[in-house]
């Protein structure tokens, strides 16, 4: 009942109550791996719903979020190229030499690398982002030395006890194990002013001491928190954290970044909790298609709703799922034999609609595609833009300027790079709005050039 209801919440895009209804049916029954599945789900919706805040604000947050997001999904060159502009951009973002550190470790830039590790770690005062020096324990491991290794992690652990659990997804499996324990850290036991703390890497202490401060806190010391809490795995209080600085600042773009990073750890987590009861559930394989997807390997989410789809071949969200997957490979007849057949056993489903009212604009088939747009308007949130985008092509080719341009104005609120300005602008054009045009087209500029080339977000269909 309490998971029929948050999953009812989840699909009509409420997300913040969906997700109050998942936290009461993983409290009511802990091991109902769909109550699981559905909060990491919500996690990840929230967190992309607000990641298209974040895409819209000229912050070096932006970029160091974009970076990552091209890192992970194995585009070494272009995290290196977007976070290069973001460390420039915003010299005092926090732990972004260290980050940038791993995209030239992955692009095999090991001097590179190095370099911008000891940037975020000083060894002589032991001070800075201990990310940094999680970094020079990696290099130390690819070169040979694992004894030495061994020896740094020791040391991190024994400056933050969490901090490795909580950051080891930057080593990739690389780092050597099993670790000495050092159950009284340097971290928990030594007392400090939290900025000072934070300093010297000790950001558990940094955040429980935080989280004990009485009366109310200045937003310095919330976006602190928000930075201590994430580097120590406490992902409920980076939320609450952030909650409390994007009620004083709405767009706030270093609440969103961090808010953003501790959603999807939240969701992983979650995730993670769903694996263990049940591995072989088709929400699982679904959702791990989404975050395939997400990344960009559309063979592996492939084959991930394809395992969803053999143990309930009439799983929908898997069906569309492999349809996404399929156009973004650029198989676009498989992909609309996908969709055609979600279509046929569930007409009316927005994604599915939205799907070939894409294809058929691809196709240049306006007529065909204006039925399925205006039924794809029910999509999500993050997803409706893109659908206005679309039927302002439809009404662009049927010669109504009118509603071309109002469909475009809709569109233009997820514009990254200037092009749905551009396109804006030039309809305003055609229509003989001269003003109108020139502010859509400065505007299209002034968005091209806050954007490094190499630095896009791409939209996923």
């Amino acid at each position: 009942m309490q998971v029929g209801l948050a999953n009812a919440l989840l699909q009509l895009g409420k997300y913040p109550q969906a997700l109050k209804e998942f936290q009461k049916a993983t409290e009511l029954d802990g091991k109902s791996s769909d109550a699981w599945y559905g909060l990491g789900a919500t996690y990840l919706s929230l967190e992309k719903q607000i990641e298209n805040q974040l895409r819209q604000a000229n912050s070096p947050y932006r970029g160091l979020l974009l970076g990552e997001s091209y890192l992970e999904q194995g585009q070494a060159e272009k995290a290196i190229a977007t976070l290069e502009t973001a460390v420039h951009a915003g010299p005092d973002l926090k732990c972004s030499h260290a980050i940038l550190g791993f995209a030239y470790l992955r692009a095999g830039k090991r001097e590179e690398a190095a370099t911008q590790f000891s940037l975020d770690w000083k060894e002589d005062s032991r001070r800075g982002c201990l990310l940094g020096k999680l970094g020079n324990a990696v290099l130390t491991v690819e070169s040979g030395d694992r004894d030495r290794a061994s020896k740094v992690l020791q040391d991190i652990n024994a400056i933050d006890h969490d901090f490795i659990s909580a950051n080891s997804d930057w080593a990739r499996n690389q780092l050597p194990g099993p670790q000495v324990e050092v159950p009284n850290s340097l971290s928990e036991t030594v007392p400090g002013p939290s900025e000072e703390l934070a300093g010297e890497g000790r950001y558990s202490a940094c955040s429980k001491s935080l989280a004990q401060q009485a009366g109310p806190k200045s937003m310095k010391d919330l976006k602190l928190e928000s930075f201590c809490s994430f580097y120590s795995g406490r992902n409920d209080q980076v939320l609450r954290a952030t909650s409390d600085l994007l009620e004083r600042s709405i767009a706030d773009p270093e609440a969103l970044y961090w808010r953003i990073k501790a959603l999807e750890r939240a969701g992983l987590v979650s995730l993670d909790h769903g694996i263990e009861l049940n591995p072989d559930s088709p929400s699982l394989h679904s959702l791990m298609g989404d975050m395939l997807r997400g990344k960009g390997d559309n063979a592996e989410a492939a084959v991930e709703y394809g395992k969803a789809l053999s143990e309930n071949p009439d799983f929908i969200a898997a069906q569309l799922g492999l349809a996404r997957s399929l156009y973004s490979d650029r198989r676009g007849a498989d992909a609309e034999q996908q969709v055609r057949a979600v279509l046929e056993a569930s007409p009316d489903d927005p994604g599915a609609n939205y799907l070939e009212g894409e294809i058929l604009v691809d196709r240049r088939a306006y007529p065909q595609a204006l039925p399925f747009l205006l039924k794809a308007l029910k999509v999500s949130p993050d997803e409706e833009p893109y659908v206005h985008a679309d039927l302002s092509s439809v009404y662009e080719d049927a010669g109504d300027l009118r509603k071309a341009i109002s469909e475009m104005k809709e569109a233009v609120v997820v514009d990254i790079d200037g092009g749905y300005y551009y396109r804006l602008g030039h309809l305003y054009a055609r229509a003989g709005n001269k003003a109108e045009a020139s502010e859509a087209l400065q505007e299209s500029a002034r968005r091209r050039h806050a954007v490094d080339a190499a630095s896009q977000f791409q939209k996923a269909p």
